[in-house]
């Protein structure tokens, strides 16, 4: 530039931050693992690696505050006159194979759980494997079993019917029936966690006792009468829980007999509806009343 005074000119630097290669690889040379790493920091090792006949006890150098690109090898110790025992836990939880010296006992594992299930043993094939008292002999796979929780269903149907079961598991697929119940509709089941009717339930994949309770609407049930000119004031619905006693009707000139049906022509002057569950015709039946003349002749010829 054109400099045309007394200037003082400062240097600038960037610092340099050194950045490292670290792989980490196997017995025979595969790379399990590479990264790039800054100075004075620490690099990630990978999962533990496996190596059949072998245990892996580590790898062959420190990585923590590299200074340099690295090679890490996985370090093993061989496995002399030991047996593999494998654990299938047939669960969410994973158990590391162990190797044992023949003639060991095998360390049962602990603190196995499965929701909706309880333990029933480690088997080898079919037999149950006994910790305390048998040895191991050569390689083996030992395998946990279960058996689904029973959990108890109870029913409150308030008088309807219904054929569900009374227990579960968590492998069962269950949709309930729905109760019948003479004189009501069904409007779905409640329990005590959930007040809303639901008439479609379905139990799958669940591990609790289950409490259902039916819940119903009265039918309402008619009445037709056919009075044949009387008068008579009476419901024309009904339902299972009313108690009814028909009014009966008046009709100018007749005696009311009793009322009649389409399945009873006898006359009934006393009807009463309770607990009844249909519609219902009745038909109201007279007789004539028969009056007196009387005549007064004075006399007269008639």
């Amino acid at each position: 530039t054109n400099i045309q005074k007394d200037t003082v000119i400062i240097a600038q630097y960037e610092q340099i931050i050194n950045k490292y290669t670290v792989k980490f690889v196997d017995y025979n040379g595969t790379i399990l693992k590479e990264e790039i790493i800054e100075g004075n920091k620490s690099a990630t090792a990978p999962a533990d690696p496996t190596r059949e006949g072998y245990t892996f006890i580590g790898w062959n150098t420190d990585y923590t505050n590299i200074t340099s690109n690295l090679i890490i090898t996985a370090q093993y110790e061989q496995i002399i006159n030991k047996y593999k025992v494998t654990f299938k836990t047939n669960c969410e939880t994973t158990i590391k194979e162990e190797y044992y010296e023949k003639g060991n006992k095998i360390k049962e594992p602990t603190n196995l759980t499965k929701l909706g299930y309880t333990f029933l043993g480690w088997y080898l094939n079919e037999e149950k494997w006994i910790f305390i008292g048998y040895v191991i002999t050569n390689n083996m796979t030992l395998e946990a079993k279960w058996e689904p929780v029973k959990y108890n269903l109870s029913y409150e149907l308030n008088g309807g019917i219904a054929n569900n079961p009374i227990t579960y598991t968590i492998e069962d697929n269950i949709t309930l029936n729905n109760p019948t119940k003479e004189g009501y509709t069904f409007v779905g089941w409640t329990t005590p966690e959930n007040n809303i009717p639901n008439s479609n339930v379905n139990i799958s994949n669940e591990t609790q006792d289950k409490t259902f309770i039916a819940n119903y609407q009265t039918n309402t049930y008619n009445i037709t009468y056919e009075l044949n000119g009387g008068i008579a004031n009476n419901p024309t619905t009904y339902t299972i829980e009313d108690n009814i006693t028909l009014n009966n009707p008046t009709k100018e000139g007749y005696t009311f007999i009793g009322w009649t049906t389409p399945e009873n022509n006898i006359p009934n002057l006393n009807v009463n509806i309770s607990n009844e569950t249909q519609d219902k015709t009745f038909t109201a039946n007279y007789q004539t009343n028969t009056y007196n003349i009387t005549y007064e002749l004075n006399g007269g010829i008639a």
